[in-house]
């Protein structure tokens, strides 16, 4: 009988342990749902997951793992606009990781709150939620969750536009991540350090971290990302023979990145950078030609259609019509600004709907079409 009552036991717990797994898997395949903008399947898998968890209220295990969980919904309905929903859920979040005892856990979820009082215009509220979680990271040892927290809360302080509060606790994270020997979480926070580094004007600083962080990932999406930024500051700061010489090696990483939201993205930004600066005598979408530039964005738009991300999709057509625009091709960019506004009337994309319907407005205008222009100006102002 008292063996029974051990394999009883043991299949109890084997099972819960499976449970537990499988209330985890779901949260990753929400997340990386989200990250795709299907959110459909993004709703389906946290519910999953949630259901799970319902079913085990008094298993301790499952209090840290619920709190992850809320995590997850809480960044679903930030991303879909919901910040008070997004709000009460890291709330809940925060509640299991205290009942979990996890004090990083709660300061995690009360930087995710920060966010969502951001989005909601709280920004006093914002705040002090911030400095409560600075406070408590100081007294905690260094380690990798520490140095987590504190690159996050780095980074909404820079959101926030506290750049000096973000270069301080982002150069703490970077402090541990050096001491950890991580390169990977080293060279992601150099380039948010290079991020808030050039908010604050120091373009040298800026430029250092930049190339730190490319060196120190050398095949990376991240190096491609760092490239591109200190790209477009160099031309902000009218670098022009440093960034003319480093735009092949930059058109060849970024070429080469798989096809993804982010490669998408990368196309965009570079295009978006050599049309957006320049003066009279440096025009830098000269030096790869507007063919070339073409050709990077509709490639873009191959690619987004391939991953059926019609947020990437509107971003790439948005671009282009802008492009359009720059060589006075009107009716052209009037098509495809009419293309990148579709694909921004659905729910993953309704933020960015504004740019396009400026963009199609200038096209009408510059057709004189001026009703049309008017109506698309309006609704511009109206999103």
């Amino acid at each position: 009988m008292l063996a029974f009552n051990n394999c009883r036991q043991q299949a109890a717990a084997q099972s819960e342990h499976q449970a537990l797994q499988q209330a985890l898997s779901w949260s990753y395949v929400s997340l990386a749902a989200q990250d795709l903008g299907d959110w459909d399947q993004a709703e389906d898998a946290i519910a999953r997951s949630l259901v799970i968890i319902a079913d085990h209220p008094d298993v301790p295990e499952f209090v840290q793992v619920k709190a992850q969980v809320f995590n997850v919904e809480g960044r679903l309905h930030l991303k879909r606009g919901q910040p008070e929903a997004a709000w009460e859920t890291w709330s809940q979040a925060e509640a299991a990781y205290l009942q979990a005892d996890d004090s990083l856990g709660q300061v995690g979820a009360q930087i995710n709150q920060s966010q969502a009082l951001q989005t909601m215009g709280l920004y006093r509220r914002a705040r002090l939620q911030l400095e409560s979680a600075a406070e408590v990271l100081t007294g905690q040892p260094d380690s990798a969750v520490k140095a987590i927290a504190l690159k996050s809360l780095g980074n909404v302080f820079q959101t926030a536009g506290s750049l000096a509060q973000s270069q301080q606790y982002l150069n703490q994270s970077l402090e541990i991540y050096r001491q950890l020997g991580s390169d990977a979480e080293v060279a992601d926070t150099l380039f948010s350090l290079a991020n808030t580094l050039r908010l604050m004007k120091d373009s040298d600083a800026a430029t250092q971290h930049y190339q730190e962080a490319e060196n120190l990932l050398p095949h990376s999406l991240l190096k491609t990302r760092a490239q591109l930024n200190r790209f477009s500051l160099l031309l902000e700061t009218q670098q022009w023979s440093t960034a003319e010489n480093l735009l092949p090696e930059l058109v060849a990483h970024v070429q080469a990145l798989p096809a993804s939201r982010q490669a998408v993205y990368s196309r965009v930004n570079l295009a978006e950078s050599l049309l957006s600066h320049g003066d009279d005598n440096h025009q830098p979408i000269d030096w790869l030609s507007v063919e070339g530039v073409a050709d990077l964005l509709r490639d873009g738009v191959n690619q987004a259609e391939m991953l059926s991300d019609d947020r990437a999709r509107a971003f790439s057509l948005g671009e282009l019509s802008k492009l359009y625009g720059y060589t006075q091709l009107w009716s052209e960019s009037q098509v495809l600004a009419r293309r990148a506004l579709s694909f921004s009337q659905g729910d993953n994309a309704q933020d960015m709907a504004y740019r396009w319907q400026q963009q199609l407005g200038k096209a009408y205008q510059q057709q004189g079409k001026d009703e049309d222009a008017i109506a698309s100006y309006t609704s511009a102002i109206e999103t």
